[in-house]
C-alpha cells in the first residue's frame, strides 16, 4: 500500500503545519496615571502547541515591575494593574510553533499632569544686570512652558525672539539680557500638556535702586 504514498515520495516526511499568525491588540488610549492597562495576544491561525512571549521596548516583559502575564492554551494577557509614566513604551507579542513564528507590536502611552521640577521664585537684582528665573515642569506629554508678564492679557505670551531684552528660552527659563527699572514687576511661569490642569507660578522681579 505504501507503493503510490513512496512514488510521491511522502513516506517518512514531516506532516506541514501551520506557522502562527498573530491578532492586532491594543492597549486603552491616553491613560492616566493609576489606572489599569491590559492587552490580550491570540492567534489568527497557526497550530498547537503555541509558545507566548512579551517584550517591552525590545526586553523581557516579565521582568518590569508591575507587569503580569498569564497564558492559556492560545492566547496570553498582559496586565499592569497600576500605570506611570515609566508603563509607556511599545510592547510585543510573539508566538512561536514548530514550523515558525510571528509578532505584533502595540505601543502604550501614559498621560500625566505637569508638575514642578524646577518652580520659579523672587528675584532681586539690580540695573545692567544679567538674570534668569528658572522654571521647569515635568508630565506626560512633556508640558510646554509660557511666560506672561504683570497683568497682561494670558494670551499674550513673552516670545522667544533672541533679539528681545526679556525672552522665553528653549528650556522654558525667563531671560533678561540686561536689567532695568522698567522691567521691575511680576512674571508668571505657565506650564501645560492638556492633560489635567496646567501650573501657573507668578513671581517677582525687584529692581534695587528703583522706589
Amino acid at each position: 500500500m505504501n507503493e503510490g504514498k513512496e512514488a510521491l515520495g511522502l513516506v517518512g516526511a514531516n506532516p506541514i503545519g501551520e506557522s502562527p499568525v498573530v491578532a492586532a491588540f491594543y492597549f486603552p488610549s491616553a491613560l492616566k496615571e493609576g489606572e489599569r492597562a491590559s492587552a490580550i495576544c491570540t492567534i489568527r491561525s497557526g497550530d498547537t502547541p503555541l509558545e507566548f512571549q512579551w517584550l517591552k521596548n525590545g526586553h523581557d516583559a516579565t521582568e518590569v515591575d508591575g507587569i503580569k502575564i498569564q497564558t492559556v492554551m492560545d492566547s496570553s494577557v498582559l496586565v499592569i494593574a497600576s500605570v506611570n509614566s515609566q508603563s509607556s513604551g511599545n510592547y510585543t507579542c510573539i508566538v512561536k510553533n514548530s514550523f515558525g513564528s510571528d509578532r505584533y507590536t502595540s505601543s502604550l502611552a501614559v498621560t500625566a499632569p505637569p508638575t514642578w521640577k524646577t518652580e520659579p521664585v523672587d528675584i532681586y537684582t539690580q540695573e545692567g544686570e544679567s538674570e534668569v528665573i528658572h522654571c521647569e515642569a515635568i508630565g506626560v506629554p512633556k508640558p510646554e512652558i509660557k511666560w506672561t508678564k504683570g497683568d497682561d492679557d494670558k494670551n499674550s505670551f513673552i516670545s522667544s525672539d533672541p533679539s528681545s531684552s526679556i525672552k522665553t528660552l528653549s528650556n522654558g527659563d525667563l531671560s533678561f539680557s540686561k536689567i532695568e527699572a522698567s522691567m521691575q514687576g511680576s512674571y508668571t511661569c505657565i506650564a501645560d500638556n492638556n492633560f489635567g490642569p496646567s501650573l501657573s507660578k507668578t513671581v517677582f522681579v525687584k529692581v534695587r535702586g528703583k522706589k
